[in-house]
Formats: structure tokens, sequence, C-alpha cells
């Protein structure tokens, strides 16, 4: 017998299937604007051209240097960041 929690992300699991499922069938629908698709589709809307950028960085610069300082955990206070 299923526990409630159980049926409870079985039925979340279905949901999210089904909501993934209708989003797919608007982005591929023909009659979606082009707006409407962007705004679908995950990402930025952007594609960066990454030697162009890389050519024009100053000599020191690091091309998207690691940020350790939020692998640690419980280090999240966005307020330091506002």
């Amino acid at each position: 017998m299923k526990t409630i929690l159980q049926q409870i992300a079985e039925k979340n699991r279905k949901e999210e299937v089904a909501e993934r499922k209708a989003l797919k069938a608007e982005i591929n629908n023909p009659a979606t604007s082009s707006d409407r698709r962007n705004f679908l589709t995950p990402g930025l809307g952007i594609e960066l051209d990454e030697e162009n950028i890389k050519a024009m960085m100053q000599k020191d610069a690091v091309y998207f240097d690691a940020t350790p300082e939020w692998n640690r955990s419980g280090g999240s206070y966005d307020k330091l960041w506002i």
C-alpha cells in the first residue's frame, strides 16, 4: 500500500510530465508566434560569440572564472548581493 507522500509524489511527477509535453507541443506548433516560442524556450535568448568576447577581454581577465564561494553549504544569503 502506498503512503500518502508516495501518492502525492507520483501525482506530481505525472503532472510535470504532462506540463512538459504541453510545453513542447506549444513550442513545436507552427501557429505559435516566434515571440511566444522564444519566451517558452529555456535560455537567455542570446548566443555568445566566445572567440570575439575573449579577443576583446583585458589581458589579465579570465573568461567565466570559477566561483568557489557558492560551493559551500549554507553560504547563500541573497541580501549580501543586493
